[in-house]
């Protein structure tokens, strides 16, 4: 299989936003619903993936998956085409949004178990199952928002298809490019240039263990005397959307941040199914 996804225009309900309009969108492309659709009646009666822990990971180490040499052949080759077409996917400095990627046949227990199968087969084809995770989602009864960030992973990719999400406008996802982040950097007068560099470098230099906690606390603890400043530049200059089920996005991590305003109701475990993986573990 040639690729994964296709270029498409963009959906009629973000036809007015500006934001939407800058970014590519994509689906899912024929060939990638062709394999789906020739190997649904294996799709189907696959339980659904355990979740299991990969060494080397903490303090994130879950993710769910499969393992592919107990899997029939049709499912192990699904596994291994839909990874090396998704690893063949140029993930830069452009951001990548997605929709309808929960059209019929995909529902949501079966799009689990796609990317479940696809985490496996990333793991095969690159020999190192630290290279992706199908990390479980945290409910949350009450939610106050993700402020921006970067995961700082061991690997750089992030594909993310929302599922179930509120109704309205809460839970807006948020992005802000690595230029920006960098820029609000240089401007927060408060911050030591010995912190500014240490940003700089998390997000720009591989990284050998998952490196999220200190680059929050960098940018957000509240015993910082730069945290207002920064937080405040890094907000206005964010771009927001509201996605709905079955759009999503796939970015560079280290290229991007991203975040979320308060979602009503809360966070299911269902919110959205995402994938994080790379060639490597600190391949940038």
């Amino acid at each position: 299989m040639d690729q994964l996804l296709t270029r498409v225009e963009v959906p009629r309900r973000h036809g007015r936003e500006a934001f939407a309009q800058r970014v590519d969108w994509y689906s899912w492309s024929a060939e990638t619903l062709h394999l789906i659709k020739t190997n649904l009646k294996y799709l189907v009666k696959l339980p659904a993936p355990p979740c299991i822990w990969v060494r080397g990971c903490d303090p994130y180490p879950s993710t769910y998956s499969y393992r592919l040499s107990a899997l029939s052949e049709p499912l192990a080759f699904f596994a291994t085409e839909t990874a090396e077409a998704l690893l063949r996917v140029r993930v830069g400095a452009r951001l990548r949004f997605t929709c309808g990627m929960l059209e019929p046949p995909l529902t949501s227990p079966l799009l689990h178990r796609i990317f479940a199968l696809i985490r496996a087969g990333i793991a095969r084809v690159n020999g190192d199952p630290r290279t992706a995770l199908h990390a479980p989602v945290k409910t949350k009864r009450h939610d106050e928002g993700f402020a921006l960030h970067s995961d700082l992973f061991l690997t750089e990719r992030l594909f993310l298809i929302f599922d179930n999400v509120p109704s309205g406008e809460s839970g807006k996802s948020l992005f802000l490019s690595r230029e920006e982040f960098e820029a609000a950097i240089a401007g927060a007068t408060l911050m030591p240039r010995q912190q500014q560099s240490r940003l700089r470098t998390l997000m720009r230099v591989p990284v050998n263990a998952d490196s999220f906690d200190n680059w929050f606390d960098l940018v957000y603890s509240s015993d910082n005397p730069w945290n207002r400043q920064l937080v405040r530049s890094i907000k206005q200059a964010s771009s927001a959307i509201k996605f709905h089920r079955g759009e999503g996005y796939l970015l560079h991590d280290r290229r991007w941040l991203h975040g979320r305003t308060a979602a009503k109701g809360g966070v299911t475990e269902t919110r959205f199914r995402r994938l994080v993986y790379g060639r490597t573990v600190v391949n940038l």
